[in-house]
């Protein structure tokens, strides 16, 4: 018995040493750099949430302003009589720039694509999104209206 509690002792003892190592596992280590390297690069994936979401420039009401005076109402949409939303996704990159623009919820081929031509024009008027103090790309979304008046 006397012998079986010492080689536990012993046990214990060598797995508390070799799990209070300082030496780190040089792959390890690796992995950790570059995964907080690829965390600021700006050509990856863009970010769906962060610390502090990317802003038109003046605001989400100058946002809504250019929106509605820029878009307008495809005739052919009008004429048919369709009303609702397009959902677009896009990305805003670190220099404030859009890019990869993608329709989510489709209304109408037409109204799709004037929604898509004036989320273009936004590029450049963003704040970049920021993680960690950082600019970061972050994939935005909007839901545009369409309402015949």
């Amino acid at each position: 018995m006397k012998k079986l509690i010492a080689t536990h002792a012993v046990l214990i003892t060598l797995l508390m040493a070799t799990s209070c190592s300082t030496e780190q596992d040089p792959v390890m280590e690796v992995q950790k750099q570059e995964t907080v390297a690829d965390k600021h690069d700006a050509s990856a994936k863009p970010y769906t949430y962060v610390e502090q979401i990317p802003v038109f420039k003046g605001g989400e009401n100058a946002m809504l302003a250019f929106l509605g005076s820029n878009i307008n109402y495809p005739k052919a949409a009008k004429k048919a009589g369709v009303e609702g939303i397009t959902v677009l996704s896009f990305v805003i990159n670190t220099d404030g720039s859009v890019s990869d623009i993608q329709t989510v919820k489709s209304l109408s081929p037409e109204t799709d694509q004037e929604a898509a031509r004036v989320v273009k024009l936004t590029s450049g008027n963003w704040t970049p999104g920021r993680q960690d103090g950082k600019p970061v790309p972050v994939r935005y979304t909007l839901p545009v209206r369409y309402t015949i008046k």
